[in-house]
Formats: structure tokens, C-alpha cells, sequence
């Protein structure tokens, strides 16, 4: 059984933000939200490990103001990303909202029964209390 998160839907979309309906099935409709910024266009920046060490204190103060995360490269290899911790989040949200649309439609496609999130916490509430439905 899957559980449909408890914000289904087209949440606020900011500027540059779109919502489209990629599949409408069984009364589920599935949004994609498609960000469209100028500034995600531009190449990622990079920094050389030993360039990054002793300017970390100002490239953090950078990212977590909203710029551009950073490639941390040491022998012409990535070892790792800086970037603000807002960003960090977002992307994270979205990949979970990904994760829990593809098990909705997953689970549409095996024919498995789906529910809201609200009416998984109001049996789960049934169920902890000794209600039966």
C-alpha cells in the first residue's frame, strides 16, 4: 500500500516555476515542478582544494547567502560540492517528492490500493485507540 504525501498537489510556485500535469490516473493527478532559473543555465564554479582551504570561511559565507555552489576539485578530480544549506534542502525535498511520485505511480501500474495521507492518519488514530473502521 502507498500513502500519498499530505500536501498532493501544485504547492506555491515561485517565479520562473511552472506546474505540469505529467499523468492524471484514477482521480491522482501527478505534478511535476519544473524550476526554470537563468542562474542553474550558468557553469558550476570550481575551486582547487588547496585555493578552497584558506578561503573556506568566505566561499561558506558566499553559498549560504544564496550563490552558486562550488566544485571542490583536488588532482583534476571532484571530491566534493559547497553549497548553501537552503539549497542543500530544496534538493533533497525534491528528490523525496520524486521518490514518492514515481511509488505512486508504481504503484497504480502493480494496481496496488492507494490512500490519502489523511486517511492513513485517521485509521492509524482508529487503530492506536481500538476503533475499527
Amino acid at each position: 500500500m502507498v500513502v500519498m504525501g499530505q500536501d498532493s498537489g501544485v504547492r506555491g510556485l515561485g517565479s520562473g516555476c511552472s506546474a505540469v500535469p505529467t499523468l492524471s490516473f484514477t482521480g491522482i493527478a501527478v505534478y511535476v515542478n519544473i524550476d526554470i532559473k537563468e542562474a542553474s543555465m550558468r557553469r558550476i564554479k570550481s575551486i582547487g582544494m588547496a585555493e578552497a582551504r584558506p578561503r573556506l570561511t568566505h566561499l561558506v559565507e558566499e553559498v549560504c547567502s544564496g550563490g552558486e555552489p562550488y566544485l571542490i576539485v583536488s588532482g583534476s578530480r571532484v571530491k566534493a560540492v559547497l553549497m548553501g544549506i537552503e539549497r542543500y534542502n530544496d534538493m533533497v525535498e525534491r528528490l523525496e517528492d520524486l521518490s514518492d511520485a514515481a511509488a505512486l505511480l508504481q504503484a497504480e501500474l502493480d494496481s496496488e490500493p492507494t490512500m490519502s495521507f489523511a486517511e492513513h492518519v485517521s485509521g492509524s488514530k482508529r487503530a492506536e485507540s481500538g476503533v475499527s473502521a
